[in-house]
C-alpha cells in the first residue's frame, strides 16, 4: 500500500539526518499541521505513524528522537 500522494508530496527528505520534513502548514512551535476532515486538524506525523506502523495505542505520546518538530519520519 502506498502513502496517498496528497500527503506524501508535502515532505522533503534530508539525507544527512534521515528526517522527512513536513513542508506545508505548521503550528507556531514548528509542528506540521493538516486538515483531515471538515476542518478537523491533526499533525501529519500522527498520520505517517498510523500509515506505516499502525494504530496509535491509547496513552502513547509520539516523540521524535531527532527532536525536529517538522519531522514526520515514523521510524
Amino acid at each position: 500500500m502506498m502513502m496517498p500522494m496528497r500527503i506524501s508530496q508535502h515532505t522533503r527528505l534530508d539525507p544527512q539526518s534521515g528526517c522527512w520534513y513536513w513542508t506545508r502548514a505548521k503550528t507556531p512551535c514548528g509542528y506540521g499541521q493538516v486538515v483531515i476532515w471538515q476542518g478537523k486538524r491533526t499533525h501529519p506525523h500522527r498520520l505517517f505513524y498510523q500509515f506505516f506502523i499502525g494504530p496509535i495505542p491509547p496513552g502513547l505520546h509520539l516523540d521524535r528522537l531527532c527532536r525536529q518538530p517538522a519531522c514526520v519520519n515514523p521510524f
